[in-house]
């Protein structure tokens, strides 16, 4: 089991399912929007659950994987040397500078995720897809028509879809 996350990516969708995939239903969930303060996130992750479950903390809208703070940068990775093992860390952002020494210590030691860009090429395999796993089929041109009015914020065809499901 991997303790530290970095998930690259915008959709929600697409963020939401891989949480899904790490996250188990009697873990403790705890959420923080980041707002350039580690030691925050660092102190939480290093309390104990007094049930004795594992705890989750869900950091959004993290910027120390694309920014100059080398402070935080270094709290990190102090952290990253012995971290809790009865806590995970997922860090979700948007945009990862791979150049940074935070960046592959995530890379090498634990578990890095980079979502797909969504590009004219592949939103009809993400919309087809996604009804696959419902059991439902569109047509092509009935997802020509969700793409031409939406364009590519496959966060508003995911909810158009679930409408249609209904």
């Amino acid at each position: 089991m991997n303790n530290v996350y970095l998930i690259n990516g915008s959709i929600y969708h697409l963020v939401s399912f891989e949480l899904d995939k790490i996250i188990k239903e009697d873990y403790n969930i705890v959420n923080i929007n980041y707002n350039s303060n580690m030691r925050e996130v660092l102190n939480e992750a290093n309390y104990f659950s007094l049930d004795s479950s594992i705890k989750v903390i869900i950091v959004k809208n993290c910027d120390v994987f694309n920014s100059k703070n080398d402070d935080d940068s270094e709290l990190l990775n102090k952290y990253l040397e012995d971290p809790n093992k009865s806590s995970i860390l997922i860090f979700i952002c948007d945009g990862v500078d791979s150049r940074k020494k935070i960046v592959k210590t995530i890379k090498e030691k634990y578990c890095y995720i980079e979502l797909p860009k969504i590009d004219y090429k592949n939103i009809y395999t993400f919309i087809t897809d996604y009804l696959n796993k419902y059991k439902y089929s569109i047509e092509f041109k009935a997802s020509g028509y969700l793409v031409n009015v939406l364009g590519l914020n496959l966060d508003m065809i995911y909810n158009e879809l679930d409408k249609l499901m209904l």
